[in-house]
């Protein structure tokens, strides 16, 4: 991993995650985006872990992370949600009744991101933590998608 995000060197990320990560693809209309799926070691401090992965939003050059260049940021990084429709709850929280429709953007349900904006239609650098993975997308809907499968 430190090979496409030198901040997370080597040594951070083998004390926060385990030695294997997934790679995806995502394709749509916008193009082909990648993203990465790394699961927290057992004995690692997920808040250690959060804190680590902040230093990904000071990078200067997310390149690496893009098949194509996204071209300039136009948007600095922020907080956003992503839907968990069809996913089983997060911990302690229950699942709907039988007949009700599954939780809207916005609600319980739905997991906090961060991401940053780029010119190229669809490019934004997101992540998020669900359970104990850490997502991290080229596309918003890359990383619905990710999650989904989780």
């Amino acid at each position: 991993m430190s090979s496409i995000t030198p901040e997370l060197s080597a040594s951070s990320s083998g004390q926060f995650f385990e030695e294997d990560l997934t790679y995806f693809i995502f394709k749509n209309n916008d193009g082909i985006w990648p993203g990465y799926i790394l699961k927290l070691n057992q004995t690692a401090d997920i808040s250690a872990a959060k804190a680590a992965i902040t230093a990904l939003e000071t990078s200067a050059d997310f390149s690496k992370l893009f098949i194509q260049d996204p071209g300039p940021i136009t948007q600095p990084f922020k907080d956003g949600k992503a839907p968990l429709t069809g996913q089983a709850p997060l911990t302690g929280q229950a699942p709907p009744l039988a007949g009700q429709a599954p939780p809207l953007a916005g609600q319980a349900n739905d997991i906090a991101t961060r991401y940053q904006v780029y010119t190229q239609k669809g490019a934004a650098l997101n992540y998020a933590w669900f359970n104990n993975y850490l997502i991290i997308s080229s596309s918003y809907s890359g990383l619905t998608e990710a999650l989904k499968k989780l």
